[in-house]
């Protein structure tokens, strides 16, 4: 597809900004965004922070991932990046996109969409060593797997998409990391995740250990990984 290109040159970066983050829950129509890039304006904003990836869904033209549930997984008749790039772009004003990077779903039921990464890639998530899949939850995100290279080369391809084909002046990648809120990882249990057997190999393969026999090097190894 060709780029979405606004302008050569993006407004300068000020010594201090006034940042709005526009989260993926603030709009459904073009029209939406119109109204948030004028108040944002308005109230002296000059960089809008845009979510336009929560788990492993999209708000704008993905080749990877489809479309988010705010939309019930189908194209909404509008690029809200390309429309929100426009519009702050008009009005002077920085248009900074924000992407959820290892967060793979959120919510008691998996998505309806049978291409989003939870359906698509169940070995990808998170697994404890007695082969349970982490569950599902409206406390937490489920996570993709980041001590898997595929999993690594598939995220950065996602944001390299995002980048390349959109003319935002920066990247903001939120959540590179494990979730760490209760009980993501339950307390006062010895659940541990990623603890699937290609994860485990990979580390075995490495170190010349398993988890068990260094604990240490184990929480090093998956540090490194992401």
């Amino acid at each position: 597809q060709t780029p979405v290109t606004i302008r050569t040159t993006p407004p300068p970066v000020q010594a201090s900004e006034h940042a709005m983050w526009v989260t993926r829950w603030d709009y459904k129509t073009a029209a939406d965004l119109v109204t948030i890039a004028r108040n944002c304006k308005d109230v002296g904003i000059d960089t809008i922070l845009f979510q336009v990836r929560g788990n492993a869904t999209a708000f704008y033209r993905s080749s990877y991932e489809p479309w988010a549930e705010q939309f019930d997984f189908k194209d909404p008749g509008f690029d809200p990046l390309a429309t929100m790039i426009e519009e702050a772009h008009a009005r002077g004003m920085r248009l900074v996109a924000w992407t959820n990077v290892t967060p793979a779903w959120y919510g008691n039921v998996p998505p309806k969409d049978a291409a989003q990464v939870y359906n698509k890639r169940p070995e990808w998530m998170w697994w404890d060593q007695r082969g349970t899949r982490q569950a599902l939850s409206e406390k937490f995100y489920v996570s993709l797997n980041p001590c898997l290279p595929e999993v690594r080369k598939y995220l950065g391809d996602v944001i390299e998409e995002i980048a390349g084909k959109y003319a935002i002046d920066g990247l903001h990648m939120d959540y590179i990391r494990f979730p760490n809120e209760p009980p993501a990882t339950p307390a006062k249990t010895d659940v541990d995740y990623p603890r699937d057997a290609r994860t485990v190999g990979l580390f075995s393969k490495e170190t010349g250990k398993t988890p068990e026999q260094d604990a240490a090097a184990w929480n090093r190894w998956r540090t490194e990984q992401v």
